[in-house]
């Protein structure tokens, strides 16, 4: 199958979309090539005949391997929308002839349950009616064991350090920045994140101890430098990290796709307050190897369309 370009006719290949997808998700050649059972030379090679192609420069290469350019960003989720497409079509074929009852056992980070999981459920059902779902919200480190030893099909989760996925695939999604969020006319956005915070006037929301976002939010308030808030309350509970700072004033360091929502729509305003480099890669976790079930299949595919159509990050 061939994609022609209508500015210069060229044909880009299934290839050089799979070769493109999966440099951007391993961030680097080598693992790309490992990935698809190909040399690096050959990676190489597809990604420059793509670049050539459409004009345009898609990874910035160096020491620490890849990183995708703000073009290689634009293409990057209809690059993965059309390959999750054509998979999905195949797939289609062998779902009609499966009699059984289907059932689903995933992971998910609380802070992104909300935002990916009921649309993905929506979008499946409307294909699979016969089907039973057990979701499962943990930390980043359990969902990975979750998977690692079998309890679970997946996970929809952030990126881990490499010792903690040995045996594990994460595809890439999307990335999560750390916002700091009120209500809206908070003191926050009138006197400033260490002014307000450092006062101690208002509780601080913040991930647990040892999560990958706390990291973020304890290098925020350093940089800022208020290092440890008086008035600290760790959780995971979207539910009760929204009451608090919507009824009792609370200032939330909390990953973005969390509050999208509550963002959009003018509940929670974000504060005046950022930290370079502070997003977190937000991925499909599975078993290396895995051989996953029709439903399984379906249910990640789910999972990736609302990812890449952008819902989290609205």
């Amino acid at each position: 199958m061939d994609i022609q370009l209508p500015s210069s006719g060229a044909r880009v290949k299934l290839r050089h979309l799979h070769c493109f997808v999966a440099v951007a998700q391993c961030g680097s050649l080598q693992r790309a090539a490992e990935q698809l059972s190909i040399s690096q030379p050959a990676v190489s090679k597809t990604l420059v005949e793509l670049e050539e192609m459409i004009g345009a420069t898609l990874f910035i290469r160096g020491r620490q391997g890849a990183r995708l350019t703000p073009d290689g960003q634009r293409l990057l989720p209809f690059a993965m929308q059309s390959l999750a497409t054509l998979r999905d079509g195949f797939r289609a074929l062998s779902v009609r002839d499966d009699p059984q009852r289907a059932e689903i056992r995933f992971g998910v980070l609380p802070t992104l349950a909300a935002i990916l999981v009921p649309p993905a459920i929506a979008a499946l059902h409307t294909v699979w009616r016969d089907i039973a779902l057990q979701v499962v919200t943990a930390s980043n480190t359990d969902l990975l064991e979750g998977v690692r030893g079998g309890q679970l099909a997946f996970a929809v989760n952030r990126a881990s350090d490499p010792e903690l996925s040995e045996g594990l695939r994460f595809e890439y999604l999307f990335d999560d920045p750390l916002v700091v969020v009120t209500r809206p006319g908070h003191a926050v956005s009138r006197s400033g994140l260490r002014e307000t915070v450092g006062s101690g006037a208002y509780p601080v929301l913040l991930p647990p101890s040892g999560t990958l976002i706390r990291q973020s939010a304890e290098r925020l308030l350093e940089a800022t430098g208020i290092g440890t808030p008086a008035m600290l309350v760790e959780t995971l509970s979207i539910s009760m990290a929204r009451a608090l700072t919507l009824e009792h004033d609370a200032v939330w360091l909390v990953p973005r796709s969390a509050v999208a929502r509550d963002i959009a729509s003018s509940s929670l305003a974000v504060a005046p307050a950022a930290l370079p480099g502070s997003e977190e890669r937000v991925g499909i976790t599975t078993k290396r190897d895995a051989d996953h079930s029709a439903a399984t299949r379906a249910m990640i595919a789910r999972l990736r369309e609302v990812a890449v159509g952008g819902q989290a990050r609205s």
